[in-house]
């Protein structure tokens, strides 16, 4: 209880419990001390009750140098430039789309059942079941068309969509 009173009596009274600052000159520098820091100290007074400012007001802040932003491939590139969040939109929905890559196509629809590989590319092929069948295909490991397929009737099979 004597803690309550003593803080009460600290609060009432602020100038008793403010310390002396001095400010000093040293060959063009200014120095801010809780003592006397030489022959031309001067004893300044600060309001204890000031709100804001900064104490390294004199320092120069650093310069802010942006990242420069990236911007989509040049048309010549081999794939189509995709969104990041339309190609994590893709994954997350299970889609393919021209232009993915064969690591984002493995993330969208999983590990191809076979990969069959050619001097034009390779194509990528999921057999889920006897009844549905999807293929990927690949030029420069970039997406150039899938299929999707479902079994009708035996041997007899319907595009659905690309």
């Amino acid at each position: 209880m004597r803690c309550w009173y003593f803080i009460a009596l600290l609060l009432c009274f602020p100038a008793a419990v403010q310390a002396a600052v001095y400010q000093c000159d040293n060959r063009g520098e200014v120095i801010f001390s809780d003592t006397p820091c030489g022959d031309n100290a001067v004893e300044i007074t600060v309001d204890p009750f000031h709100i804001g400012g900064s104490f390294d007001a004199t320092v120069v802040p650093p310069s802010y140098t942006p990242i420069p932003h990236k911007s989509p491939p040049a048309a010549t590139d081999a794939c189509p430039y995709i969104n990041t969040t339309r190609l994590r939109r893709y994954i997350v929905e299970k889609k393919v789309a021209h232009g993915m890559k064969p690591n984002d196509v493995e993330r969208a629809w999983g590990r191809p059942t076979s990969i069959i590989r050619s001097s034009r590319g390779e194509r990528w092929s999921y057999h889920h079941s006897d009844v549905a069948r999807d293929y990927v295909y690949f030029e420069n490991d970039c997406v150039v068309d899938w299929q999707q397929y479902e079994r009708l009737q035996p041997e007899r099979w319907r595009y659905l969509y690309r």
